[in-house]
């Protein structure tokens, strides 16, 4: 059996809360261990196993605090800059750093809903309380910056995420291109009172499930295991009519193809992992549509996960965002600016690597 559906079947589904009692090898085990690393679930995994008390019997104890640790550490970072950011009364939203599942993101992403003005204030305020810029290009409305407090100074930074880092964005964006309008959100965000992380503000569960999807294809071209519970975690607690507050978003931000080739693959590892499909997630499909061209890529690859999307259906997306008023200025600004030699490489040689990587 493919390495992937034994990986989900251990795992589990939060529809179901059922495991696989299939007996492995030791080697089979740190297989799909590193597997699951590389799907950004390395922790889920391990405490699937522990649950089933096997943590000791495969030598796992010590990567098992080990990515216990990353894990604290990722939600330290959270609570430094949103206590920072809530003590100075920023308008902003911690998003794809969080999720209704044990997992460690790569860093931790805030998007700030006010003014350029303010944005560059809060850059200040950061780097006085103990946050060091990253060198390196970077997205252009975006600012990449470690906090040193927690992390250590890091000097270099190396090119790699750290538990660490805050990217915070002006907008929503890859380059100059704003793949969420973050004014059609602003009226998503809510205040959270977390047992681990304290009082910070996040998206609703609707916005924020739609922005780590699109953001999958949108400037990732890659989907993993991470993104695949973050749906079926956040569509588990989703009521009926979150269902069809989610739907709505996702059409009005105009980004149904991103979110039906995002459903199609999700649909496929559950039904071939679990035997079946949730009713939910059947019914946000018959609302949004199904990707056969995606459904064939995955059964070829053998159900491989992380997946990697086609460059069709990154300019399918691309296509369908030009349907929204809002993004047309970003559209025309990214041109613009690509007839610069040096923004032209970049660009493409990004689009190169993240259709050619395996993971990211």
């Amino acid at each position: 059996m493919n390495e992937t559906i034994q990986l989900i079947q251990i795992i589990g589904s939060p529809f179901d809360n059922k495991r696989s009692t299939i007996s492995f090898t030791e080697n089979e085990i740190k297989r799909l261990y590193l597997l699951a690393q590389k799907n950004k679930i390395g922790l889920t995994f391990l405490n699937a196993l522990n649950d089933c008390n096997l943590i000791e019997k495969y030598s796992l104890t010590e990567v098992f605090q080990e990515e216990k640790k990353r894990y604290i550490e990722q939600c330290k970072t959270v609570t430094r800059i949103s206590s920072l950011l809530n003590s100075i009364d920023a308008s902003y939203a911690v998003f794809k750093s969080r999720m209704p599942f044990d997992a460690t993101p790569n860093d931790t992403d805030i998007i700030h809903f006010g003014t350029k003005k303010e944005f560059t204030r809060i850059i200040d305020i950061m780097r006085e309380n103990g946050y060091v810029e990253a060198s390196g290009f970077v997205d252009s409305q975006q600012k990449m910056l470690h906090d040193a407090v927690l992390g250590g100074d890091l000097n270099p930074h190396p090119k790699v995420k750290d538990v660490y880092d805050v990217d915070i964005y002006q907008e929503i964006s890859a380059s100059y291109l704003h793949y969420i309008t973050k004014g059609k959100i602003q009226t998503c965000v809510l205040k959270r009172d977390d047992q681990i992380i304290g009082s910070y503000k996040s998206l609703n569960n609707e916005a924020e499930l739609m922005t780590i999807i699109v953001h999958s294809i949108i400037p990732e071209i890659i989907n993993t295991l991470f993104v695949y519970y973050a749906t079926l975690h956040y569509i588990k607690i989703m009521d009926n009519n979150q269902i069809e507050k989610f739907i709505q978003l996702i059409k009005d931000n105009h980004v149904s193809h991103c979110v039906k080739v995002h459903m199609t693959i999700v649909a496929t590892l559950h039904e071939k992992a679990h035997g079946y499909l949730p009713d939910k997630i059947k019914y946000i499909i018959d609302a949004l549509g199904y990707s056969n061209q995606e459904y064939n890529r995955l059964v070829q690859t053998n159900y491989t996960m992380p997946f990697k999307y086609s460059g069709k259906t990154l300019l399918r997306a691309i296509a369908e965002k030009m349907g929204e008023f809002s993004f047309i200025p970003s559209l025309f600004n990214q041109g613009i600016r690509m007839l610069h030699p040096k923004m032209l490489y970049w660009v493409v040689s990004q689009v190169y690597i993240r259709l050619n990587r395996e993971t990211y």
